[in-house]
């Protein structure tokens, strides 16, 4: 798969560290709780993206200290995932993401209509996974593993709306990447 800024109305290519897990399909109160989860760690994302930038870790103004230092304190220490093996996070790979799929290589094949969740980690800075469930849609053979399609699913009108700004952050990113490289 090539990375390059995604250029295509609604769709992001980007490099992040990511993670797909099958799971049997969840009860839909289990998706709900799921969906609100993703909600309010996507407004944490966003809200931390105003509070430190793209700076280094700690930069801020000195008017959002207080508010950066409670946020601080939240993240390292309620919010943390314990992840048994949090390796998969410190390895960039290319995804494609847009506002109702997402596309990635795996060394193994899972079905088509297989469930699972996809955790991404596009913060570095920000000790905790983003998780949102989806269905296969589409496996197909690639010379480094099979490409996956995957419907996102479970989604409530705030998510998606999250979503939505979640990617135009990303997409900013990426473009600020690839003009770096250049």
């Amino acid at each position: 798969m090539r990375h390059d800024a995604g250029l295509s109305p609604g769709e992001v290519r980007a490099l992040l560290a990511y993670q797909w897990q099958a799971l049997p399909r969840p009860e839909p109160n289990a998706l709900a709780k799921d969906d609100r989860d993703a909600a309010r760690l996507m407004s944490l994302m966003l809200a931390f993206e105003e509070i430190y930038g793209a700076g280094a870790p700690g930069d801020y103004t000195v008017e959002l200290a207080p508010l950066a230092a409670r946020i601080d304190w939240l993240l390292r220490w309620v919010l943390a995932d314990r992840d048994a093996d949090p390796g998969w996070r410190q390895v960039q790979r290319p995804i494609v993401l847009t506002p109702s799929t997402a596309q990635w290589l795996e060394p193994s094949a899972p079905a088509p209509g297989e469930w699972g969740v996809l955790r991404l980690y596009p913060e570095p800075r920000l000790p905790r996974s983003l998780g949102l469930w989806v269905e296969i849609e589409v496996v197909t053979p690639e010379p480094d593993g099979w490409r996956i399609r995957a419907q996102w699913q479970g989604q409530s009108d705030e998510t998606q709306e999250l979503l939505g700004k979640f990617l135009f952050r990303l997409h900013r990113q990426e473009v600020a990447r690839a003009r770096q490289t250049q």
